[in-house]
């Protein structure tokens, strides 16, 4: 299903829609977080450079091996100025810039449902026929007259 969800947000992308393809990539990582291409995709849907940013190190978190993700961040993130005499005294005079905004668009990781194990789920169901069980033998002892309240 996933897959089959990215390749429609890829060709949406593709077609030049890139807030549908943007759209469809943040549900599918909303269920799958870890999908590293998601990332990527949704990297290349939008304009902003801060959002790009957040996009492009989910992916390398995911696959700190992936070297078009780590590239392309390279690409995005502004080379160190190189500091000379002059420009060292300039800087102590200059506030230190406030950090960038946050983006706009931020998935927030959600914790994946847990399935309940087999043996759970037998325990959970004696459990409930043992309580039935119990009941029923309430029941008609209160019924036959043997246990009055």
């Amino acid at each position: 299903m996933s897959e089959k969800q990215l390749q429609e947000a890829i060709q949406l992308f593709k077609e030049g829609q890139k807030a549908e393809a943007s759209a469809a990539l943040t549900r599918l990582l909303e269920t799958e977080p870890g999908n590293e291409l998601a990332w990527l995709w949704l990297a290349a849907c939008t304009d902003q450079a801060e959002e790009r940013r957040y996009c492009l190190e989910k992916a390398l978190e995911i696959n700190p091996q992936n070297q078009k993700a780590r590239a392309a961040l390279e690409r995005l993130l502004p080379s160190a100025p190189v500091e000379t005499p002059s420009s060292a005294a300039a800087a102590d005079a200059e506030p230190e810039p406030a950090p960038p905004p946050a983006p706009a668009v931020m998935i927030t990781r959600k914790r994946p449902a847990r399935q309940m194990s087999l043996y759970r789920k037998i325990l959970i169901a004696v459990f409930g026929l043992l309580m039935l069980v119990v009941l029923g033998f309430i029941f008609i002892a209160f019924i036959s007259g043997a246990f009055s309240f």
